[in-house]
């Protein structure tokens, strides 16, 4: 039932405590969803669905956190009425760096998955890409949408390995998918995939080329990709022209998911651009890297042109660490 006004609740976050301050600043207001009279527990973030929780009853936050300080937990209470901002929004998942799996012989670099029979294991990053398809299944249900938009505050937050895995994972269940690289100033997917470049979106765009002929299969069933194409000297005026909406628009029904790749969000328009011809957009960010402030500047510059932000992937978890644990309890009721 939806109430008149929000109710005041106590966010109680747990952290172990380490240096790494930004990335348990985000954790910290991602916390916020978890919502309920109840103490809610976040495993490693590698489950599907990646939010399990375990009921734990408290007669207050104060109670709450002398219990836990017991297990020596470093605890911290805020009081707040709900959430204000996108910076909030839910984790999709979270991958961990202490399982890479590869795709292509040469590129060590690289988290990609291998093969289709690595879905059948129960490796934890195998997890991770399960849950963020999984939620990107149900959003894609909810919302009538089926583009998406994959980029990150920054350079090397692990966008693009996103992508890929996670086009691997809808093709897995049966999507007809394509991975479309629209970073027309550093494409790395074409060296992921194994697929030449010379023929891409920028050809699409500048020369009229017939998209069927720029799309390629990859060696995945259901999973096709379309390359930036060679670099053009003005990316961002190719990508708010006409033509990329139109192209977006087509792909659009002639696949089940589109996933788009783009330059980061910080310094450039492109990301901002694309996300306003998208369904959704997600964003990558790296345990260890992105900033507090990073986070909030790239949120915002979404939000100022009325993207549809759908939450974040946080990215090169350390699973075996206990202060990626996150509680939180509230005495408002879940919505």
């Amino acid at each position: 039932m939806k109430e008149d006004k929000p109710q005041k609740s106590y966010m109680v976050c747990v952290n172990e405590i380490t240096s790494d301050a930004d990335v348990q600043a985000i954790i910290e207001n991602l916390s916020k969803f978890c919502k309920g009279a109840r103490l809610d527990e976040v495993e490693h973030a590698v489950q599907s669905p990646p939010f399990s929780f375990r009921r734990m009853n408290f007669d207050s936050a104060q109670a709450a956190k002398e219990e836990l300080e017991k297990l020596g937990c470093a605890v911290d209470i805020r009081e707040g009425t709900g959430v204000s901002s996108a910076e909030e929004q839910l984790l999709f998942a979270q991958t961990s760096r202490k399982h890479k799996i590869r795709f292509a012989k040469g590129i060590d670099e690289r988290q990609l998955i291998d093969s289709l029979d690595v879905f059948t294991s129960e490796d934890p990053a195998v997890e991770a890409y399960r849950a963020l398809r999984t939620n990107l299944l149900v959003q894609m249900k909810q919302d009538n949408i089926n583009s998406f938009l994959v980029t990150s505050p920054s350079p090397k937050e692990g966008k693009s390995t996103t992508v890929a895995n996670l086009g691997i994972a809808l093709a897995n269940a049966g999507k007809k998918t394509i991975l479309v690289d629209m970073d027309l100033r550093h494409s790395v997917l074409h060296e992921f995939m194994g697929i030449d470049n010379s023929l891409g979106v920028t050809n699409i765009v500048l020369d009229s080329l017939d998209p069927d002929l720029a799309i390629s299969h990859t060696v995945f069933e259901r999973l096709h990709f379309l390359p930036s194409g060679p670099t053009p000297p003005n990316p961002a005026e190719i990508l708010s022209s006409s033509s990329v909406r139109e192209l977006l628009a087509m792909l659009s029904n002639d696949f089940d998911v589109v996933l788009v790749d783009s330059p980061p969000i910080i310094g450039l328009t492109d990301a901002v651009v694309l996300g306003t011809i998208v369904g959704g957009v997600f964003l990558v960010i790296r345990a260890g890297r992105t900033s507090r402030q990073q986070m909030s500047l790239a949120v915002q510059m979404l939000q100022n042109v009325g993207c549809h932000i759908l939450g974040a992937v946080l990215n090169e978890v350390d699973i075996h660490k206990p202060y990626y644990k996150v509680y939180a309890y509230s005495r408002s009721s879940r919505a």
